[in-house]
């Protein structure tokens, strides 16, 4: 998948295991870093989500590792969106070692909004978010100033 958000990362001591070899819950930390950056630069930041009553919880996740990763190496995080629906899409990271996958982690958010009572409900992304994960189809068109990504067209 064509990558919507793109960065490096050196492999720091905290990254890893003993064996110095990458720590298996490490790639989701920089997964979310990816999600937060991409977030806030298509969207908004997810403190001001959260703070309107509003969130992005994930209902699944998943990792798989390919290759070797180990301290000191860097690598790149090549993140995309797919399988937008009306209330969610899945946030996919690609780690790349020396030009290799080395490993992919995937997570599926639900857009969510509190009732009065305080418990979350599963709601309609808002506009500019659907455009950001590419939800919108061919005939429709996003409105003035929203963000503008690849189109992605396989839905949930």
């Amino acid at each position: 998948m064509k990558p919507v958000h793109t960065r490096k990362h050196h492999v720091a001591l905290g990254d890893v295991d003993s064996a110095l070899v990458i720590y298996f819950a490490a790639v989701f930390r920089w997964h979310e870093q990816s999600f937060s950056e991409w977030l806030a630069q298509r969207y908004m930041p997810l403190s001001r989500i959260l703070a309107s009553g509003r969130g992005l919880p994930i209902v699944n996740c998943s990792a798989s590792y390919a290759a070797s990763i180990r301290q000191d190496d860097i690598v790149t995080l090549d993140s995309w969106v797919s399988n937008a629906g009306r209330s969610s899409f899945t946030f996919g990271t690609t780690v790349l070692s020396g030009g290799t996958v080395a490993a992919t982690v995937e997570t599926r958010h639900v857009w969510v909004e509190a009732s009065p009572s305080g418990a979350f409900k599963s709601a309609n992304l808002p506009e500019a978010l659907r455009v950001a994960a590419g939800e919108l189809a061919g005939s429709e068109q996003p409105s003035e100033g929203a963000p503008r990504m690849p189109a992605r067209t396989e839905r949930r």
